[in-house]
């Protein structure tokens, strides 16, 4: 059997909190609906969020500059070497080039050079001794010829210009030889003057110059 239904009802009764019918909110303000209106939802952080990003990156290690310097060694080596391999090269200098087309110098040979203008012989001659007497002066003579002919003759004048005087020869020995000298050969030997004691001058010569060359004697 089914249950009757009593004969009064209850109604219900209004539920607290809840608006009436017809209530509607007050309006906001213009600027705090445009500003609601104009945010972005992912823009809303909490505070507390907000707070714990800051300390986190307050404790993040900072970056590193070793790449940064790194890079530039790596420049600075790469220019010095561009610039090593680029540059001319100095050119060498006269004096550290050796010079193979160069030769030695003879030393010279002691004595006084001369030269013959009409038989064109060459040589060097020298006295390397002498000895006054009361009678005259004594001199050993050396003459080495290097090319042509010649026959020599000597002759001797005083300072004083008293006149030529002519070799005659020594007693001392080895006498100078007056034969032709042959190119290449030395001929040495004493030969006198009978001249006063003064300063002279000993003249070498041969057949066509008597003067070709000189040599002063001191008193």
């Amino acid at each position: 059997m089914s249950e009757q239904p009593t004969g009064r009802e209850t109604a219900p009764g209004p539920e607290p909190d809840r608006p009436g019918q017809g209530w509607a909110p007050p309006p906001l303000p213009g600027g705090e609906r445009a500003s609601f209106a104009s945010r972005n939802p992912a823009d809303v952080t909490p505070s507390g969020e907000g707070r714990r990003g800051d300390a986190i990156d307050r404790f993040a290690p900072r970056r590193s500059l070793v790449p940064v310097l790194v890079t530039v060694v790596a420049l600075l080596a790469a220019a010095a070497i561009f610039y090593t391999t680029s540059r001319p090269l100095p050119a060498p200098s006269d004096s550290a080039t050796p010079s193979h087309s160069a030769t030695p110098k003879a030393s010279p040979r002691p004595g006084k050079q001369f030269t013959a203008d009409r038989s064109h012989a060459t040589g060097v001659w020298r006295i390397t001794d002498q000895r006054w007497s009361p009678q005259g002066l004594d001199v050993f003579i050396e003459v080495t010829l290097d090319s042509g002919a010649l026959t020599p003759s000597f002759d001797a004048m005083p300072n004083s210009g008293s006149g030529y005087v002519e070799g005659e020869p020594s007693a001392l020995s080895p006498g100078f030889s007056r034969a032709a000298i042959r190119p290449g050969t030395t001929v040495r030997g004493w030969l006198f003057f009978g001249t006063t004691r003064e300063t002279t001058l000993i003249f070498l010569g041969d057949a066509n110059d008597p003067q070709i060359s000189g040599i002063e004697v001191p008193a």
